[in-house]
């Protein structure tokens, strides 16, 4: 008997410790919290903290896992067992999942603002592909002579429920988590397809046309494959001026005579891209829209991807220059603000800013697992393929 309440003293303890520490990174960086903070607030001496833990750091990483494995235990709890997500109720995962992100609010709050570890960020979805890996199978019957990549396809899927969930967190949690389970399952139980209209003729892709002198474009081109270069084998913080220049085989009068400095360089290089990049997500709705044949979406866009590899790889890069991504999330969601518009009998059931960033955030995993060296062996074949069904 005295042994269990021992263990039940210790439990309660250290969720003590680690709720208080999850209430202090509310307000406080992780690097001001000393161990006193916690001792003080939690109401429990430095040596019965030390009986626990070594150190602030190893309180913060049993705080994290304890969270991931309760979203996950969560989840798993559900009656999926192998099954696909279109059902006709809400799949009970969906409405867990929501449900545990609610109740640990302050915590998921803090994940996404990047305010801990960002190895927390990567184990939760690390975590959700695993589990749509392994619980969900591909329901739509697509006509094609290829196969949909199972890999991709669960990509797709974690990515876009991972941004709905952002995107929910962002909006302060102004909605219960039974809508917004609701909102997926909408979007599972249809083909995609069915729930939108493009507006394929009335929005036009913003383009920049700047007419420049052929030397002074041949130097800024220089410059940016410079940087776009560096950048495959450098973190974008290290990377200097003048390795820039003696890359370009310029020098550094020149770099100044049309940058003011690298951050002027490295935004000019990313809305360059991403306006190419949107054009060719507009060609690739359009000719689907006009075509109506499903071996024609997206093409456009993989092979503009392709032809800047370089740059787009940078996206699937642990730590190095995470604002690629964050831009191009943007642009792309920015581009589904205006160019789709859910269709009419679905305009009550379905919140269509996060219908809007559930394809974006499926778009982003296809394109990121495809820019990776994981993907692209595969998707090179795919396009091959593709390109022998037409």
């Amino acid at each position: 008997m005295g042994k269990k309440q021992d263990d039940r003293r210790v439990i309660r303890t250290k969720h003590m410790l680690k709720e208080t520490l999850l209430t202090l990174l509310v307000d406080k960086n992780y690097s001001d919290i000393t161990v006193n903070d916690i001792c003080d607030l939690a109401q429990y001496s430095r040596v019965t903290f030390y009986a626990h833990y070594e150190d602030k750091k190893t309180l913060l990483n049993e705080m994290i896992q304890d969270k991931i494995n309760g979203l996950f235990e969560s989840i798993y709890k559900s009656d999926t067992n192998g099954k696909s997500l279109v059902k006709v109720t809400v799949d009970s995962w969906i409405i867990n999942l929501f449900q545990f992100i609610n109740e640990n609010a302050d915590f998921f709050q803090l994940v996404y603002a990047r305010k801990i570890v960002p190895t927390a960020f990567e184990n939760l979805y690390r975590g959700i592909w695993k589990f749509l890996n392994e619980e969900i199978t591909i329901t739509y019957n697509i006509p094609l002579k290829t196969r949909l990549n199972q890999e991709a396809y669960i990509h797709y899927l974690s990515s876009a429920v991972f941004s709905v969930i952002h995107y929910w967190i962002r909006e302060g949690f102004a909605y219960s988590p039974k809508y917004m389970a609701k909102q997926l399952h909408e979007i599972f139980k249809r083909p995609i397809e069915n729930l939108f209209q493009p507006n394929h003729y009335e929005v036009e892709v913003e383009r920049k046309f700047v007419k420049l002198d052929p030397r002074i474009r041949r130097t800024k081109k220089s410059f940016k494959q410079s940087l776009i270069s560096l950048l495959s084998v450098s973190p974008y913080h290290e990377i200097t001026i003048k390795q820039i220049t003696e890359t370009a085989l310029c020098n550094r009068v020149t770099f100044y005579s049309h940058y003011q400095n690298k951050e002027h360089l490295l935004k000019e290089i990313i809305d360059e891209k991403n306006s190419g990049l949107i054009d060719a997500l507009h060609r690739s709705y359009l000719s689907t829209a006009l075509s109506h044949k499903i071996e024609n979406h997206q093409l456009p866009l993989f092979y503009y991807l392709k032809e800047h590899s370089n740059l787009y790889k940078l996206m699937s890069s642990q730590n190095k220059n995470s604002c690629l991504s964050k831009d191009i999330y943007e642009k792309i969601y920015q581009y589904h603000q205006k160019q789709l518009q859910l269709s009419h009998s679905m305009e009550k059931e379905m919140n269509q800013d996060a219908f809007n960033h559930f394809i974006t955030g499926g778009l982003i995993g296809v394109i990121t697992y495809w820019t990776s060296e994981q993907g692209a062996m595969v998707n090179s074949n795919r396009l091959k393929q593709v390109r022998e069904d037409f």
